[in-house]
């Protein structure tokens, strides 16, 4: 008897031992980029060379939207305080985000807002990730050349 209570009790020990520990670690990228409404302040593509500021062609109700990657991996997207169309809800919440490769890239999906122009996923270079500013590039390919357009946001 005394050996099946000692193997139980070994048994119990060994189990609670090798819990794993499920407390997830919050990288600072992460942290600072969560929960927080990002604008877009800045864009610029490059195209065969050429710098073009894409920002300045943007008209005032695409530049007032809001951006929140919510901190349980949702977009969510305000439109601000003029919509494009007036049968827009104000807020809508679409697709997911993750950090990858080491928090150096930012990976989008679902972004419905994107599929006039046949994009419903992304992956981003995370040029500069802090509370107040986070700039993304990414590169595309349009019948041969390379364009690379890189998008500035300012936390509000």
């Amino acid at each position: 008897m005394k050996k099946i209570t000692f193997s139980i009790l070994t048994c119990l020990a060994l189990f609670t031992a090798c819990k794993k520990d499920d407390k997830k670690t919050t990288s600072t990228t992460f942290t600072a980029i969560a929960d927080k409404k990002w604008q877009l302040s800045a864009q610029t593509y490059v195209y065969m060379g050429t710098t073009f500021d894409g920002y300045s062609a943007l008209s005032t109700c695409q530049k007032d939207n809001l951006w929140t990657m919510k901190s349980d991996k949702t977009n969510e997207i305000d439109e601000g305080d003029s919509k494009c169309n007036a049968s827009d809800p104000q807020t809508s919440v679409m697709g997911t985000w993750e950090l990858r490769s080491g928090d150096k890239e930012l990976y989008v999906k679902g972004l419905t807002s994107g599929a006039s122009v046949g994009v419903t996923e992304l992956t981003f270079s995370i040029l500069e990730a802090s509370t107040t500013t986070l700039k993304l590039q990414y590169t595309t390919t349009v019948g041969g050349p390379t364009i690379v357009n890189t998008a500035t946001y300012t936390a509000k």
